[in-house]
């Protein structure tokens, strides 16, 4: 009779032990990813261009472009998993803002969106911290960069 009392109260203490951790990973899983960002050593709109460029050499479609704002959005191609019955893609947001003369800083946020699969017939998106999505941009950036500008 007594030992069920203290086992209700070590399970409390486990859980309340807890609690400030849990929360922590839930909270990050729901809060936008901060942008990568890069300052960048040329003029805005040789950057701008650049961005959509590298979108390009990596594939992806370029569904938005607003010169003013200095925004781009790429998505990739759709991958279709079959046997998870799911439609992977992947979304890139760059933002270009000049940053000083002669430079522009850029800010580049990844997604992964998720259509299906065996848990649910939604769509889920799930903004990406890190991944290697974000080394290939800046990399195949920097050679864009570096070639001559296209009129």
């Amino acid at each position: 009779m007594r030992t069920l009392p203290f086992l209700l109260g070590l399970a409390v203490l486990s859980l309340a032990a807890g609690c400030g951790y849990v929360p922590t990973r839930v909270s990050e899983r729901f809060q936008p990813a901060p942008a990568q960002e890069r300052v960048l050593p040329h003029e805005r709109a040789r950057v701008y261009v650049a961005a959509q460029q590298t979108l390009e050499r990596m594939r992806f479609t370029l569904a938005r472009t607003a010169e003013a704002q200095g925004v781009v959005l790429g998505r990739s191609q759709i991958v279709r998993n079959e046997a998870f019955k799911e439609k992977l893609q992947y979304e890139i947001e760059i933002n270009v803002r000049e940053f000083g003369p002669g430079e522009t800083k850029i800010y580049v946020w990844a997604r992964e969106q998720i259509e299906g699969g065996l848990t649910t017939d939604g769509v889920s998106i799930k903004p990406l911290r890190t991944h290697g999505l974000y080394d290939t941009f800046f990399t195949t950036l920097e050679q864009v960069l570096r070639e001559p500008a296209t009129p």
